[in-house]
């Protein structure tokens, strides 16, 4: 079953409170999209509706928890997921019109500078019916993740964070229309996932077993383990 983001129009988390930590980074995003093609012989131009789905990568916060910074011994490592496999975010469905009858189509993503984020891809004359898109891409993102330490009574503690992913730079499905009488090429762009859009990272908990106020530092890892960004170190555990 897939997981579902939703956009957030403005930050919700306070990035200088003392208990947080903030990367700017690249991750890997897979799109998938379906586009329908209607009224491909109107001297309107066809129809083109895009269904798209952004898949994130999957991210972990590795916590790293000490009774105090220049401890000897080693400390204890928790993990808390943030983005879980296919999870996604779903934008509406979004329609636009080519200028002429029977344009062949090209597609790529790029971002808001134009600089392409995958290689141009072919789909031939417009044909009414549907066409599946599956690309992979580089994005920018910036991403706050506010820690913090939740008394359970006699339970003990629980370390908790939650977060937010804003994408830095946005990016767009370019939709390019080529005519078989040579005239002028034409195109447009479809935004997929506007500059400054964020998604929350829901509040995740995890028990720890851990006396008095420790040491807290924090760095993201992907799928893999592999950290992404410096560690970032946030002091004391704080009460959430």
């Amino acid at each position: 079953m897939f997981q579902t983001f939703v956009w957030n129009d403005s930050p919700l988390l306070n990035s200088d409170s003392s208990n947080t930590a903030h990367w700017t980074v690249s991750l890997p995003v897979r799109l998938e999209a379906w586009l329908g093609l209607t009224e491909c012989e109107s001297g309107f131009g066809p129809l083109l509706f895009l269904q798209s789905s952004l898949l994130l990568s999957s991210l972990r916060a590795r916590i790293s928890v000490a009774d105090r910074t220049d401890t000897r011994g080693r400390p204890a490592i928790v993990e808390i997921p943030l983005v879980s496999p296919a999870q996604r975010v779903t934008p509406p469905r979004q329609m636009v019109r080519a200028s002429r009858p029977h344009p062949e189509l090209k597609l790529l993503v790029r971002d808001d500078a134009g600089e392409a984020l995958t290689d141009q891809a072919t789909l031939g004359v417009c044909l009414n019916g549907w066409r599946e898109i599956d690309a992979v891409f580089p994005a920018e993102a910036d991403i706050t993740l506010q820690v913090g330490q939740r008394a359970n009574g006699r339970l003990g503690s629980s370390l908790v964070a939650r977060g937010e992913l804003t994408f830095a730079r946005g990016c767009s499905l370019r939709l390019e229309f080529a005519f078989p009488d040579r005239a002028s090429a034409s195109g447009m762009d479809v935004p997929i996932a506007p500059t400054g859009r964020a998604v929350s990272l829901p509040e995740r908990a995890t028990r720890v077993t851990w006396a008095g106020d420790p040491y807290l530092s924090v760095s993201l890892v992907d799928d893999s383990g592999v950290p992404l960004g410096e560690e970032r170190f946030i002091g004391p555990g704080l009460a959430s």
